[in-house]
């Protein structure tokens, strides 16, 4: 965690596990109360997963051609016009649902996805400057830490239903519904930003990636 790089890819992993997954979470809820036919939810969540295969796929391609951070930053971008068209259209009908849906799958799908391209990246960082494979370590660190966030927003999420004066199972006011959507489309959008944030201080490029390959291969050669 002293190295920049790597405390940057650990705050993006939680930042974006903690934030982005609220969506999904509120989904039931607003397809039961705000759109009125509960059944709604399996096109919301088939979308999403639609538009997160296509946004693995993209930003995997995205990040070849720009420096991986950089493809990050752009999906974590993406989440906020697509949590704003959510916004606007996702109550409107099923279509307008499933299209917004599917688009925050998209920036989620190029966010979730690359942080386990940087992860390796930072290994290689690690083990170059210090002689120290600590491959096992950094990943079970990534990976507690986007568990801990995933309970956090479970939490968060119960918490913010409660403020927000919801109650289960009966039909909610007006206010209710309003807050549930502005929920809902917030932790998509900040996830995004603060993602965006988070790598700003990211410095390892494809460049000094390949310098970091190079000097472990020279390494390597010269073990006896």
């Amino acid at each position: 965690l002293r190295d920049r790089d790597g405390f940057a890819v650990i705050s993006y992993a939680f930042a974006s596990a903690l934030f982005i997954g609220l969506f999904g979470k509120a989904l039931n809820y607003f397809a039961k109360y705000e759109l009125g036919e509960e059944t709604l939810v399996s096109i919301g969540l088939t979308s999403m997963m639609i538009g997160q295969i296509v946004g693995a796929l993209a930003f995997g391609r995205v990040s070849e051609r720009l420096e991986k951070a950089q493809a990050v930053q752009i999906a974590g971008l993406c989440l906020v016009p697509a949590a704003a068209l959510f916004y606007l259209v996702g109550s409107i009908s099923p279509m307008g649902f499933a299209l917004s849906s599917a688009l925050i799958g998209l920036g989620a799908g190029g966010v979730f996805t690359l942080i386990w391209s940087l992860a390796p990246d930072m290994v290689d960082k690690v083990e170059a400057e210090s002689g120290q494979r600590s491959e096992a370590a950094f990943f079970g660190l990534v990976i507690v830490t986007m568990k801990m966030a995933i309970g956090f927003s479970a939490f968060l999420f119960g918490t913010s239903l409660d403020a927000i004066g919801f109650v289960a199972n009966t039909d909610q006011s007006e206010s209710t519904l309003h807050a549930l959507r502005l929920f809902m489309v917030t932790g998509p959008a900040l996830g995004g930003l603060v993602t965006v944030l988070a790598l700003s201080r990211y410095r390892l490029t494809h460049a000094r990636h390949a310098a970091h390959l190079e000097q472990l291969a020279q390494h390597r050669r010269v073990q006896p």
